[in-house]
């Protein structure tokens, strides 16, 4: 349970990282409700926060235990990819889809890990 929950909680810091590239025509800057679901059928609750501050897309994915940074974020104005790295060691890649005030997409993990991720953006 550990591990799926570092995972989760790195999933969502790549998922911010992400949301924090340069931004094109979109706007993901801002804190998103982010649900993964692993292959398995764990569920994770977690919080994305993107920001953006001349022209790099920074951010954040954790919960009440703690964050972690996202990395090697991009974002194209449409599609967001980030990766996280856990305590553990395990990373985690990120791709999202923007879809007005929703992202949606998948995670993969470097230890045969994956699923599907959804974010709302908090109002």
């Amino acid at each position: 349970m550990k591990k799926q929950h570092s995972f989760y909680l790195l999933l969502g810091s790549v998922l911010l990282i992400l949301a924090s590239s340069p931004l094109v025509g979109s706007d993901v800057q801002g804190t998103w409700q982010l649900t993964a679901v692993a292959d398995s059928g764990d569920e994770y609750d977690l919080i994305l926060t993107l920001s953006e501050a001349d022209g790099k897309v920074t951010g954040t994915l954790g919960n009440d235990e703690g964050f972690l940074d996202l990395a090697e974020v991009e974002f194209d104005g449409t599609n967001l990819s980030f990766s996280i790295l856990t305590p553990e060691a395990i990373e985690y890649e990120v791709k999202l889809k923007l879809e007005g005030d929703t992202l949606k997409g998948t995670f993969r993990g470097d230890n045969s890990s994956s699923g599907k991720v959804t974010a709302q953006r908090s109002h």
